[in-house]
């Protein structure tokens, strides 16, 4: 997150959306390649990608877009808070179903 905020942690939410686009983009499409990859060369296993990342930035741009970025962010590493694990948790734990 820190090459995204230029000025330091914390940011407002207009700052902070690079990083979620990043998220969602760039660097979702890494994992992408990643994930298809293992598909073709681990025909032996089960891979499945649950994409918490994209997700995740979707939530926190429209549901939780007024829950201040210090809620769900430690420092710019970006180390999350209670709030954003526990988001996660939900999002695993529905992909994973």
């Amino acid at each position: 997150m820190a090459p995204y905020l230029g000025n330091g942690f914390p940011r407002t939410p207009s700052e902070i959306q690079p990083y979620h686009a990043y998220t969602k983009g760039a660097f979702h499409d890494w994992w992408i390649e990643y994930h298809d990859s293992l598909l073709v060369s681990r025909t032996d296993l089960q891979v499945r990608m649950i994409p918490i990342g994209p997700i995740i930035g979707d939530i926190i741009e429209t549901y939780l877009s007024s829950v201040p970025i210090t809620e769900l962010y430690e420092d710019d590493a970006p180390h999350g808070r209670a709030l954003l694990y526990f988001l996660a948790s939900i999002v695993t734990y529905n992909g994973s179903l």
